[in-house]
């Protein structure tokens, strides 16, 4: 009577534990894939109401790389160090940050904020037809001078004189202001010497690596129509002639030639490009673009999906067919960066985007429906059944299926194949909010998750968004971060609510998982682990609506065993859970990925000892060290094997032991002996004086590691002793 009591209270309880937690696997052997640091990016803003970024800032961020772009860097002149507000602020052209002398100018503080808070920089070269230049005594200057234009709808009450360049008696825009008011010619000499520049400057620092191609081109007929032309509309609904947005072919020439002199002057540079504003600008030219807003303003309802193309393709990038699905804009511009490449050579390295869901974006509302929306339009970046309810750009593409990062891989892999992917420009909104919180971070799993390779959320974020990208790169306050290697977390719970992704950290073995509850209810997770076998207790960090810090959990919050955990997820909140593993488990992961199931069973095959290709290296060195245990003793392999050296620093000798650390074999007991004597030994265990954290291995990605031991006048040798599983 008791045992069937027993059942029956069990059957109730998994009752109960199905209706309120959320269940899903975590396989650390499967859809194993790196995720690449460079998605944790931040964009540099200065002189503007998102205020200015610090070294300090980006250190705390822990951000990976910080891109020095928007409208204020299409038209920044860097020998007078001026820029030009654009749209953003009445059309001023006024100096920048710092000086125009060497290493004082804007982009030698960028450069320096960026290095100096951890992180890769890249700057952007203007290759827009003008820029910026200033009046006499460094005057700043108005492109829509009232004095000059007459009156206008609005102007700037710290600079009367300059208009927003809309006329005050009919609200059209100016399309007649002269250019030279407050601009100066662009061009390809002025452009190369700021890359000799950016080459040497800022003095200390290694030269810039990473180069963008200027700034939404696709827009500037608007963010900087007082140079690029409008198509302004004429009275009764006439068109004026005057479009200066680029053609099809022209936007090439224009790409090609500033990314051929940014590989000509700086060996070894990657470019990003095209750096296009949002959906529509995706399918058309800037020139169609133009063209279609200009209609739109004059009232045709179909101008957004009839007007006629450029004409200088006759429209054949505009052709959608079953035989051709990428017949829109950027993917025949990456046809044609593909189509010069055998005579040019790659000139561009990353494909990139801005992306901006429309209603939530840099909005900080989260009354009504609006907490909602946000949380679940980040479908939209990977999901194929989610149906777009935000307008990606124009209102007439709700109801497309987005689905960015798998689109943008396909328009690569069919137009311009090796080329990567990032998303330079992002924001979903409401960073002084948990709502905000809990979708960035969503955002960047996503981004891990679906493989993109470089993004950077504007502006930098803050308050509880600045914690939701603290949760993958800062959680602790010692910069520890988030897994560095995806693994395969099954089945995906319901997107609109949960946000759940696992990976696995290259330097310690740990698995990390990201539990984010989107939701307005308290709900829990159980996470069952295959082959990861866990020990000890989680690591748990925590960001909820109480405060905006990540708060650090007792492991008496969540229930650990070695093969699952169970932990409460409140209502709106982002859980970290760190997880040990077992050294048997790692060695486990390490067979499971090499070996086949009937391989790992017979133990002259997959055992610890074994020498499965007869090369001399047994498992446990394979495993230590991450060689292929089947690959007959291959270059790599051998290049790989601890080696032994002696060096002087001072007056002291030591002897060095350098090898390839597998980040799996963190946990396996790994010891230092030395001895005085190689033949007779005694071998001591031996504690490094220095142990170096070398490069990265290129091969592979692992640690490299030199321990060194000072030995004395004595002749010495150094080995390592691993205790198997």
């Amino acid at each position: 009577m008791n045992a069937r009591v027993g059942v029956l209270c069990l059957a109730f309880g998994a009752r109960a534990l199905a209706a309120q937690t959320v269940v899903v696997t975590v396989d650390v052997t499967q859809d194993r894939a790196p995720i690449s640091p460079l998605i944790y990016g931040i964009n540099y803003v200065t002189l503007n109401p998102f205020g200015t970024v610090s070294s300090g800032t980006i250190s705390d961020l822990n951000a990976s790389f910080v891109r020095n772009g928007g409208n204020l860097a299409t038209r920044y002149n860097w020998q007078l160090n001026v820029e030009n507000h654009a749209l953003d602020y009445y059309f001023e052209s006024l100096a920048s940050d710092g000086s125009a002398n060497p290493d004082q100018r804007e982009s030698d503080l960028f450069i320096s904020t960026a290095r100096n808070g951890g992180a890769e920089p890249t700057a952007t070269i203007p290759t827009i037809d003008w820029l910026s230049k200033l009046g006499a005594g460094g005057a700043k200057l108005a492109s829509f001078s009232i004095a000059k234009y007459g009156a206008q709808t609005n102007a700037d009450p710290f600079f009367p004189d300059a208009g927003n360049g809309f006329v005050a008696a009919t609200g059209r825009k100016i399309i007649v202001n002269a250019k030279l008011d407050a601009s100066t010619p662009n061009s390809l000499t002025l452009q190369m010497g700021f890359l000799d520049y950016l080459q040497a400057h800022p003095a200390g620092f290694v030269p810039v690596r990473y180069y963008t191609m200027d700034n939404e081109p696709d827009l500037w007929a608007d963010t900087h129509r007082d140079v690029v032309r409008p198509d302004g509309g004429g009275p009764a609904g006439a068109l004026d002639p005057v479009n200066e947005g680029d053609k099809s072919a022209a936007s090439v020439t224009r790409l090609v030639t500033y990314a051929r002199l940014v590989k000509q002057r700086a060996p070894g540079a990657l470019v990003l490009a095209p750096e296009t504003s949002s959906w529509f600008g995706y399918l058309v030219s800037a020139f169609d673009r133009q063209y279609a807003n200009n209609r739109a303003a004059n009232g045709d309802p179909g101008a957004y999906s009839t007007f006629p193309l450029d004409g200088d393709l006759g429209g054949s990038y505009r052709t959608v067919t079953a035989a051709n699905p990428d017949g829109y804009y950027l993917p025949w511009l990456l046809g044609q960066l593909a189509a010069v490449a055998p005579a040019e050579g790659r000139l561009v390295d990353y494909f990139t985007l801005h992306y901006y869901p429309q209603t939530v974006a840099l909005n900080a509302d989260v009354s009504g429906s609006l907490p909602t929306l946000r949380s679940r339009s980040t479908r939209s970046l990977w999901d194929p059944t989610y149906v777009d309810e935000d307008g990606v750009g124009h209102p007439s593409y709700i109801g497309t299926q987005v689905r960015l990062i798998p689109r943008m891989k396909e328009w690569v892999s069919r137009n311009y194949p090796g080329t990567k992917i990032g998303i330079t420009e992002y924001n979903w909104g409401a960073d002084d909010d948990i709502n905000g919180g809990t979708t960035l971070a969503d955002v960047l799993g996503v981004f891990g998750r679906e493989g993109l390779d470089l993004a950077t959320v504007f502006p930098t974020p803050n308050a509880f968004a600045a914690s939701g990208f603290k949760m993958y790169r800062n959680y602790d306050g010692g910069h520890s971060t988030f897994g560095d290697t995806r693994v395969r977390l099954t089945p995906i719970p319901d997107p609109n609510t949960f946000g759940f992704y696992a990976a696995q950290r290259a330097s310690d073995g740990r698995l990390t998982l990201m539990l984010i509850n989107k939701g307005t209810s308290a709900r829990s997770a159980q996470v069952n682990l295959s082959v990861f076998v866990a020990t000890g207790t989680a690591g748990l960090w925590q960001l909820s609506g109480a405060s905006t810090s990540i708060q650090s959990l007792p492991p008496s919050n969540a229930t650990l065993t070695a093969s699952q955990l169970t932990i409460a997820l409140p209502a709106q909140s982002v859980t970290l859970a760190v997880l040990t593993p077992t050294p048997a488990s790692l060695f486990a992961q390490w067979q499971a990925a090499h070996f086949t199931s009937a391989q790992i069973a017979d133990p002259d095959v997959g055992g610890w000892l074994a020498d499965p290709d007869h090369d001399g290296i047994p498992n446990w060195l394979a495993f230590v060290c991450n060689l292929a245990p089947l690959g007959g003793g291959t270059a790599g392999d051998l290049g790989a094997l601890p080696t032994a050296g002696r060096e002087q620093i001072g007056n002291v000798n030591y002897v060095t032991l350098t090898f390839r650390r597998n980040g799996l074999a963190a946990q396996t007991n790994i010891a230092y002996e030395t001895s005085t004597n190689l033949a007779a030994g005694p071998w001591q265990p031996t504690v490094p004086d220095i142990v170096e954290a070398l490069a990265p291995d290129s091969a592979t990605g692992d640690p490299r590691l030199r321990a060194k031991f000072a030995l004395g006048t004595a002749r010495g040798f150094v080995r390592l002793r691993v205790t198997g599983p």
